[in-house]
């Protein structure tokens, strides 16, 4: 068993009195934290700071701990202060210094003069309430750390929630364990040893995960009659049982992290002898087959959906080039700054270089022959690789050459050879210094937040007729239920915006809990950030930003008319999944991700994947397989899973029935797709029907079989035109049958067109976009052109 050691009272006092620290700093009995906090380094940061005539701390020009340079020399008076509540202020001064956390005077100030105005004997006991928004943050995490620095370790053991930070000092505070969530005395003594027996060989985010399952596993048992309390009464028949509840009340992802969970707890405590202890049963266990069975799916991860693609470049339907018009405003009012942006993004678009790579080009690298073939000449420092000439389709070569001129135009002394290509401004005079990547991609993460918040605001502007201003305005607060109060107007909102609203602040909150200069309350928080302040920055030197609300005329390079536009995006967010239905978050649009985008497109057109590697400049053809591209895209699976909505019967009659693609070739037909099962075991494509699966039970069709079919169909006219010109013993009969057929399939033909009138016309538009995806895939998979490195579905195929 392993338990972190506690220091007795004498080993703390003689530790504070290693210290040396002046009267005024030492009160008459040295708490349980001093043993531990108090450290020769950090009393010597204490001594070179603190005036004991004045009892005063004073900030130095160089801080010894952090090496960092202040501008001048500040002071914090603390002599109204008591001895105890002064060594609390700056111990926990120097551990900020340490952690790299040292804040400002004006934040010390607030503390002090908060514990001195509520005649306290200890920071523990003042309320950050009485604090701005900054000092409260520092005055909480001061708190904490004195408080879990004179925890008990042993005690803390007896405690409903366990902080890992008192028994593991290197875990964080946020880490717990929820040891009274187990209600049953034996199981919380089997978890608590096996915890302690694993505390320094396993990390506590991993123990804390482990002792929620068996909470989950606590809660189950009450509700026997006995509640669990009896190990010896427990059987096979009661795993059966929770793992069945379970897969009513939990997704199987949670199921599988649960057992596993569990099943780790019990092997551990069963090595230790602790079930015997008990009189566990060895049949009261988690088996193999009681794991849920999740069917793998490629997640999209590795490059943007198409509909992001095409929104962030500025070729939807909707905003459009509106976009690029609001990415020329980020950099600020000057225009050049704006057209480089713009640039750039068409760089990393149509280059697939890493940001880097591009930020590093020089205005020779690109040349364009008579034919207007291009070429991007450029050097690959991950694999040493120097002057590798690119292909550049015309397109971008024109973009970039457009560019070129402007830079001519503004740097007309610098020769080409010396001359950045995406210039930085300050001090370059010549243009020959380079941007930074990371100015590139501020200005990225700055465009794709002030678009998701635009597409958001437009909807709730649109749908309540609330004043932009107020809007963009709105705290976290004023969301109230269903209704959103604006300068105590009550605005009610609809389902879809309520729905839209409530995701989007989900984000926020996740985005700025937790952070350094988050606000105490939430409620204060802006809805909607100004993506370009950066809280905790200094605005003359002097006072720290906080987080900011966006101001409307961010969005005034939208031009007119664009909140009626941006409101027209389903996705209630930047469009992005299930063809742009689905929105996608912002925090996953990453300027380095169009290089695995431009990667993707190279394979989803039929690129052979050695070519795709030479184009990646990857040293293995595996690492361009495993961490750059995936053979079957997404938007393969989302235009079948739209298709599958609309799959029609011979009946005309939606079916269930899944829908497929030509991995099989014997199930699959001219017109349609064959589910026959003696077809399909039989190996063999057709079947008798000979090419009339009109009136097969098994036949399935969705509009992306519509052109084959009229194909069919056609093939019939012209086969009975030519057998009109002509004279042979079995005419009347071939017409027959090719007049039935024919008959068949426009009947089918029908059915189909039908169904598609019948929908909305925006409906009608996503499944042409679908049916066009799934026909590109079977025209490639038909000729073996594609590359199928995972069958439908995410398993891989062998």
């Amino acid at each position: 068993m392993t338990i972190t050691r506690s220091l007795a009272p004498a080993e703390v006092s003689a530790r504070a009195s290693e210290s040396s620290l002046p009267p005024g700093l030492t009160p008459p009995e040295p708490p349980q934290w001093a043993g531990r906090l108090l450290t020769k380094q950090v009393a010597s940061w204490i001594l070179a700071r603190w005036d004991e005539d004045n009892r005063e701390f004073e900030w130095l020009a160089t801080d010894p701990l952090t090496h960092s340079r202040r501008l001048r020399t500040r002071y914090v008076k603390l002599g109204l202060l008591p001895p105890l509540a002064r060594l609390e202020f700056i111990v926990s001064l120097a551990m900020d210094a340490l952690e790299g956390k040292l804040g400002t005077p004006s934040s010390a100030r607030s503390i002090a003069a908060a514990a001195s105005h509520a005649g306290v004997d200890t920071l523990l006991d003042v309320d950050p309430r009485a604090c701005a928004e900054l000092p409260a943050a520092t005055l909480r995490r001061w708190q904490v750390r004195l408080d879990v620095a004179g925890a008990d370790p042993r005690a803390e053991w007896d405690r409903d929630v366990v902080r890992m930070a008192v028994v593991r000092p290197a875990a964080g505070v946020s880490v717990t364990l929820r040891l009274g969530d187990i209600t049953q005395p034996w199981l919380r003594d089997v978890v608590t040893q096996v915890c302690q027996t694993r505390l320094n060989s396993v990390s506590p985010s991993t123990l804390s995960k482990q002792t929620l399952a068996v909470a989950r596993l606590s809660a189950y048992l009450r509700t026997r009659a006995d509640q669990g309390g009896n190990a010896r009464a427990l059987t096979r028949q009661v795993v059966d049982a929770w793992v069945a509840q379970m897969r009513v009340s939990a997704t199987p992802e949670q199921q599988f992290q649960a057992l596993r969970d569990v099943s780790a707890v019990f092997g551990h405590a069963r090595a230790l002898g602790l079930t015997d202890r008990y009189g566990l049963s060895t049949a009261f266990a988690v088996r193999q087959d009681d794991y849920p069975k999740i069917r793998k799916r490629v997640v999209v991860d590795r490059g943007f959906p198409d509909a992001t693609f095409r929104f962030l470049l500025g070729a939807d339907d909707l905003l459009g080039p509106r976009v690029l018009d609001l990415a020329r405003s980020v950099p600020g009012t000057d225009s050049f700054r704006g057209e480089m942006f713009v640039t750039a993004i068409h760089l990393a678009a149509n280059f697939g270089r890493r940001p880097e790579e591009l930020c590093s080009l020089r205005a020779d690298r690109i040349r364009i022959g008579d034919s207007g073939a291009a070429e991007l000449l450029y050097d690959n420092f991950k694999s040493g690789r120097d002057r590798v000439w690119l292909p550049v389709d015309a397109r971008s070569a024109q973009i970039v050459h457009a560019w070129k001129r402007g830079l001519r135009e503004r740097y007309p002394q610098t020769a080409s050879e010396d001359l950045a290509l995406l210039p930085r401004r300050q001090q370059n005079l010549l243009g020959t210094q380079a941007t930074g990547s990371r100015m590139i991609s501020h200005w990225w993460r700055v465009l794709v937040s002030l678009l998701e918040e635009a597409i958001v605001i437009a909807i709730v502007v649109d749908s309540t007729g609330a004043d932009l201003n107020d809007v963009c305005g709105a705290r976290m607060s004023d969301m109230d239920g269903r209704d959103l109060v604006l300068k105590g107007n009550r605005y009610p909102l609809s389902d879809q915006t309520h729905a839209v609203l409530t995701d989007y602040k989900r984000d926020v909150v996740v985005k700025v809990g937790g952070k350094k200069y988050a606000p105490s309350d939430m409620g204060d928080l802006p809805l909607f950030l100004d993506p370009a302040v950066r809280p905790g920055g200094l605005i003359n030197k002097r006072v720290q930003t906080q987080y900011r609300a966006v101001d409307s005329s961010r969005f005034t390079a939208l031009g007119d008319g664009w909140i009626s536009i941006a409101a027209q995006y389903k996705a209630g967010g930047i469009p992005g999944f299930d063809l742009g239905d689905r929105r996608i978050r912002s925090a996953a649009l990453q300027m380095r991700l169009f290089r695995h985008t431009y990667l993707q497109h190279l394979v989803n057109i039929g690129t052979d994947i050695f070519v795709v590697q030479e184009l990646a400049d990857h040293a293995n053809v595996q690492t361009t397989i495993d961490s750059y591209v995936r053979v079957q895209d997404e938007r393969l699976q989302e235009a079948v899973d739209l298709l599958a909505r609309h799959r029609l019967n011979n009946f005309g009659v939606p079916t269930e029935r899944a829908a497929s693609l030509p991995s099989i070739p014997a199930g699959e037909v001219a017109v349609a797709d064959c589910a026959n099962p003696q077809v399909l075991q039989l190996g063999r494509e057709g079947c008798e029907n000979d090419r009339m699966c009109f009136g097969c039970d098994f036949l399935v069709a969705d509009p992306s079989h519509i052109p084959d079919i009229r194909a069919e169909i056609h093939t019939c006219n012209l086969t009975l035109a030519r057998l009109d010109a002509q004279e042979t013993p079995l005419k009347s009969e071939h017409e027959a049958i090719l007049r039935y057929r024919r008959d068949g399939w426009q009947r089918l033909l029908g059915t189909l067109v039908a169904h598609l009138d019948s929908l909305a016309p925006d409906e009608r538009a996503r499944i042409a976009t679908a049916a066009d995806i799934v026909r590109e895939f079977r025209t490639r998979a038909r000729a073996g052109g594609v590359n199928l490195g995972f069958a439908f579905g995410g398993e891989r195929s062998d």
